[in-house]
């Protein structure tokens, strides 16, 4: 929709909001040309109930058509910034991400199933996720995906007002583990204190009947990573010291990281602190623009996430500082 249209909008509004001032006056006007007041007692005593009428109209008609005028023309501008952030994402962030990934489908209204991050221990139990984009694409024939992951407490204030409190923020990969090992091995970060040396995570998934908690021969690691197994020998063909020593470089770059492995699967959260590919009205002269940030942004993320999947599957090719 152009510019000329919503200036004609906004003069249409701001005549339709001074109507019932202007029609008020009128009727004032005729009405003193009788001698019956605006104000006081003689509305019900007199003797022209139709004039009355038309004097009290406004006082209601006017708020009733500004309301109308006003949801008309905010209607009219969700329509448009819909149509704009649609318009972003088919010439911005699909092209963008295909110049990376060749081939990938991005999805806007939806993202990675939250609760089945949950029961993998890889992020804290939570009461609402909102989906920012999930992307899907092919790599040696098998599929991957990688996605936004936004989660909340929700909670009643002193003031019995319902507040949605941000508890977890970033993104997560679905990633394939080649030697495919026979049990279950998720790792993920815990705050580590000065007194007591370690305090796990509050709100993510316990250790479960089938599962044990192993240390690793690293002090370091183990005073910073959580690690859960179903089968021990599992836990040593991912941890080898070289992804140990990745892990810690990505917990000091971020502060949560996660990993599961089961059997050839694979999957990797980031709590990054941040949502990837956020909508954006879209405008023919920043699209260029657009496009190099949206490539920055899915460029650096699915780097890390490849880099963890090459490091873990014992590929070493880089350590994560230099991403």
């Amino acid at each position: 929709m152009k510019r000329k249209k919503y200036k004609f909008f906004l003069v249409f509004t701001v005549l339709s909001a001074l109507f019932p001032i202007g029609f008020m006056i009128v009727i004032s006007s005729y009405l003193n040309r009788y001698g019956i007041e605006m104000t006081g007692s003689e509305w019900t005593q007199t003797s022209t109930p139709l004039l009355f009428n038309l004097a009290v109209l406004p006082k209601f008609i006017g708020p009733v058509i500004f309301l109308f005028v006003f949801l008309y023309f905010l209607k009219k501008w969700l329509d448009y910034r819909k149509e704009k952030e649609q318009e972003y994402d088919e010439k911005v962030v699909k092209p963008a991400i295909n110049q990376i990934i060749p081939g990938a489908q991005f999805i806007r209204e939806k993202s990675m199933d939250a609760t089945g991050l949950y029961r993998c221990g890889l992020v804290p139990s939570f009461d609402m996720d909102k989906e920012h984009g999930i992307i899907h694409y092919q790599r040696e024939g098998r599929a991957y995906s990688f996605s936004n992951v936004d989660l909340y407490h929700v909670r009643e204030n002193s003031k019995g007002h319902t507040e949605n409190i941000s508890i977890y923020r970033g993104q997560a990969y679905t990633a394939h583990y080649r030697t495919g090992i026979s049990g279950a091995v998720r790792i993920f970060a815990t705050k580590m204190t000065p007194v007591i040396r370690k305090e796990t995570t509050a709100g993510y998934l316990a250790r479960q009947k089938t599962e044990m908690k192993i240390e690793t021969e690293s002090i370091l690691f183990n005073d910073n990573f959580d690690v859960y197994v179903t089968d021990e020998q599992s836990a040593f063909f991912v941890l080898s010291p070289y992804v140990m020593e990745q892990l810690l470089e990505m917990k000091n770059r971020f502060g949560q990281v996660g990993v599961y492995v089961d059997g050839d699967d694979m999957i990797i959260t980031l709590k990054t602190g941040r949502i990837l590919f956020q909508k954006r009205l879209y405008s023919p002269e920043q699209e260029l623009r657009y496009i190099e940030e949206v490539k920055k942004e899915a460029g650096e993320m699915l780097g890390m996430a490849d880099l963890l999947e090459d490091t873990i599957n014992g590929n070493i090719r880089n350590n994560f500082t230099n991403l």
